[in-house]
């Protein structure tokens, strides 16, 4: 598979219109900028905000759909990073969403987070268009399979890794590290799925069976190889394709 062909092209999840990426500038950074005047995110007002109103978007089209009728929409970074990512493919550049964790959101914590990664010169680039961070170090961001194995080989406290920025819905522990392994997992395949998009594939996180163990082992080491290809045999039957 040629992996730049194939970050150029959209997905169900992020098609936009050409009419609707048109409107936004050519270089990536200039994207973000664009996108981050365009939405707020609940933290940043958290008294608007609690488990019962908190902003979902499922698709870039929806993404196109408020941004056209809303000078200013609400949303978490899933849609900071979807919306780049669809405006980018829509310019023919090669860009993915990642989700993990990140160490620059609260001190002595890993973040749950999405960030946005672009081809640029042969070479994937990190970026956060809610943080407008352009080019996030090594170790700055990691995704959810580097989290699995930080847990698995290095025994990292999973209670580490989770939502922290708000006090009403914040949790952290092992279904976080198991969750957003398989987002990033569903994310490489141009998949992203929402928050509640889980149920099917993971099952309770104070009680994993051992197959359930090598499943998410073997999930992690093909998120880690970029093996696409085995990504949609174990993933497929969830329908993530």
């Amino acid at each position: 598979m040629n992996k730049e062909e194939y970050y150029k092209k959209h997905s169900d999840m992020s098609t936009i219109s050409k009419k609707f990426a048109n409107m936004f500038p050519d270089a990536p950074k200039d994207i973000m900028a664009a996108v981050r005047k365009k939405i707020v995110h609940p933290c940043e007002c958290p008294m608007n905000f609690d488990a019962t109103n908190w902003p979902r978007v499922k698709n870039a089209r929806e993404i196109e759909k408020t941004f056209l009728t809303q000078n200013l929409t609400f949303g978490i970074c899933r849609r900071y990073t979807l919306a780049c990512v669809a405006i980018m493919r829509s310019k023919g550049i090669p860009a993915r969403s990642r989700c993990g964790f990140a160490i620059y959101l609260k001190q002595g914590a890993y973040e749950d987070h999405w960030v946005i990664e672009y081809m640029d010169k042969g070479k994937w680039v990190l970026a956060d268009a809610q943080k407008m961070m352009f080019d996030i170090k090594p170790g700055q961001f990691i995704n959810g399979a580097v989290a699995w194995q930080l847990v698995r080989q290095y025994n990292f406290d999973p209670a580490l890794f989770g939502f922290f920025g708000h006090h009403e819905m914040g949790e952290s522990g092992l279904h976080y590290v198991i969750g957003n392994m398989i987002r990033d997992a569903s994310g490489l395949l141009k998949c992203e799925l929402n928050y509640g998009d889980l149920a099917k594939i993971i099952g309770s996180p104070h009680n994993i069976t051992n197959d359930e163990v090598a499943f998410y082992d073997s999930i992690s080491q093909m998120v880690l190889d970029e093996d696409l290809d085995g990504l949609q045999k174990a993933l497929g039957a969830y329908g993530i394709k």
